[in-house]
């Protein structure tokens, strides 16, 4: 979304999603972190994994797409642990960014989901077991 206060950048200069494909994150706020990421493994065409390649986390996350008869489910898994005093700035500030823009992004799929479903609905949700109608 475009208000978002995540800022990504594709570094491959193609604009394509492939495996190999580096990305810059940024928190746009004053000292916010910074980290690379890239794209380790497409595993279906509803299914990709990057992982943190430097910056706070170390880890991967990946999202997978199921469709069923006129429902869409979008899953979100992030696998990490922080890396130096970063946790305590994690915990204290940019976790709960990254809760408020991970259900924005959601949300905005919900709704790309709900346009292109002729009835049904569509749910995303994170891994913590936490969901979007």
């Amino acid at each position: 979304p475009k208000d978002s206060l995540m800022r990504i950048t594709n570094l491959s200069g193609k604009g394509r999603i492939e495996e190999g494909t580096a990305y810059l994150q940024e928190v746009r706020l004053p000292f916010g972190p910074r980290w690379h990421t890239r794209i380790d493994r497409i595993h279906s065409p509803d299914s990709i994994s990057r992982v943190f390649v430097d910056g706070i986390f170390d880890g991967y996350e990946k999202v997978t797409v199921q469709s069923g008869e006129n429902t869409v489910m979008v899953r979100y898994y992030m696998d990490v642990f922080m890396r130096n005093m970063d946790y305590f700035l994690w915990m204290a500030i940019f976790r709960g960014l990254h809760d408020a823009m991970l259900k924005n992004i959601l949300a905005a799929l919900k709704k790309y989901g709900e346009s292109t479903l002729v009835a049904g609905q569509a749910t995303c949700c994170c891994a913590d077991k936490r969901c979007y109608s």
